[in-house]
């Protein structure tokens, strides 16, 4: 029987040790939000947030997204209590960005003309409730 053989040694360990920690630095990423963001992120749910979480709300600031639109968006998530928050936070975000970049596009004119009809529906609706409203007051 081999001694050496179904045995990891001493030096064996050690070397494993070394792989896994360069595998957990290299595997989390190295992110540029503002500690503002995490602390109220802590401050807001009692943890930290998870690295991804993190690494998207990065790319989002350098796309455009302001640190307060965050931090707003994380503090009128609070009353929500999700279960899982950072998902939240950010399927709100996204939706939000994708708004942003539907409203660069030029409306078509279709959509022009519903919104047209869709105003003076409201100033419409508006007037009746004014008209209503006065009615009741002078009986």
């Amino acid at each position: 029987v081999d001694p050496d053989e179904d045995r990891i040694g001493k030096d064996r360990i050690d070397q494993i040790r070394l792989d896994e920690e360069r595998i957990n630095e290299s595997s989390s990423p190295q992110t540029d939000v503002p500690v503002s963001v995490k602390e109220c992120f802590i401050n807001s749910f009692g943890r930290e947030p998870d690295t991804q979480f993190l690494h998207t709300i990065s790319k989002m600031l350098k796309n455009g997204l302001s640190e307060e639109e965050v931090l707003c968006h994380i503090r009128a998530s609070i009353p929500r209590s999700p279960r899982r928050p950072e998902a939240y936070i950010l399927s709100i975000l996204k939706a939000l960005e994708r708004i942003r970049t539907e409203q660069q596009e030029p409306l078509s004119q279709w959509d022009l003309d519903w919104l047209e009809r869709a105003r003076r529906y409201q100033a419409q609706k508006k007037s009746r409730q004014e008209v209503q409203s006065c009615e009741k007051e002078e009986n």
